[in-house]
């Protein structure tokens, strides 16, 4: 790295900086913030990350955060510059530091999600033999009036509730079975959900059928943000295509409506198959990224 920079590894109390690094990054490439501050918390504070091992902060001679890197469990990576800091050789560097981190810990395979209007990254990403595995898509959707909601026979909805954690989350990564690589154990699945500080359990409603579970909305809500946004949406393999998952997320509509947000948000990429779904209930895409991958070699 350059001259009077500093690196180290990143800290809680860095969350602030860091969520202004990426929040400069993103309204440069896609005009919006697209990360609250309580996800960089919650992302520093995930039980299988080592901060002093998997995070890396570049700091410029006058202390102000420049370039973070972060890799998770040797498998994905995020690598963010500072708009005025790009094209000085900091990606090129972080990306190194992220693939031998990945190396370290014996992952055969790594991967970076970007914005697809950053194209210097996907030509660096393109250069070190990395290949587009997958598009992700930030969809939204805006309400004038308070959306109606389907009747479906046999189906009761109500609200998230304490004692409904284990049978949702069993619910949620059976249905995510069928694209994630890897399934969550449930102290992993809590912190990156329900354990948040901006989870919704109000806004977070829950499809049932003669009593079984059978699909869910799970909905974060923070209040300095003028939007709500859409954590997970699962339906039980043996109930899709049945309607359940528009009347989930009509009702989630709904009651961020009546709480005072219009405008809701998710993200979900090729793999599920699920942007039609998500169409068709009236959301409309925003932004667009490619998953970037990358088969590793040890030496």
């Amino acid at each position: 790295m350059a001259n009077m920079r500093s690196q180290r590894a990143a800290r809680l109390d860095d969350a602030s900086a860091i969520h202004q690094l990426m929040g400069a990054s993103s309204r440069d490439l896609d005009g919006m913030v697209e990360v609250t501050l309580e996800r960089v918390i919650s992302d520093l504070q995930r039980p299988a990350i080592q901060l002093d091992k998997d995070t890396l902060l570049v700091h410029d001679h006058d202390g102000r955060l420049i370039a973070r890197a972060w890799v998770h469990r040797g498998r994905r990576a995020e690598v963010t510059v500072h708009p005025a800091n790009r094209g000085q050789g900091l990606g090129s560097d972080l990306l190194a530091w992220v693939e031998k981190r990945a190396v370290d810990v014996g992952s055969e395979r790594l991967g970076q999600t970007i914005s697809d209007a950053d194209h210097g990254a996907a030509a660096l990403l393109s250069s070190r033999g990395y290949e587009p595995k997958a598009t992700q898509w930030r969809l939204e959707i805006t309400s004038s009036e308070p959306p109606t909601l389907p009747a479906l026979d046999a189906i009761t909805v109500r609200s998230f509730q304490v004692g409904d954690e284990y049978a949702v989350y069993e619910m949620v990564e059976e249905a995510f079975s069928d694209w994630q690589q890897r399934r969550r154990d449930f102290e992993e699945w809590s912190h990156e959900t329900i354990r948040r500080p901006d989870f919704a359990p109000a806004l977070s409603p829950l499809a049932f059928r003669e009593g079984q579970l059978v699909g869910a909305v799970l909905s974060l809500d923070d209040p300095a943000q003028p939007e709500g946004y859409i954590e997970r949406v699962a339906v039980h393999r043996d109930h899709r295509r049945q309607g359940i998952a528009q009347l989930l997320l009509r009702q989630a509509f709904r009651s961020y409506y009546e709480a005072g947000k219009q405008t809701c948000y998710l993200y979900t990429h090729s793999e599920t198959g699920a942007v039609a779904l998500y169409e068709h209930v009236g959301m409309t895409v925003r932004t667009t990224a490619t998953h970037f991958s990358k088969a590793l070699r040890f030496e």
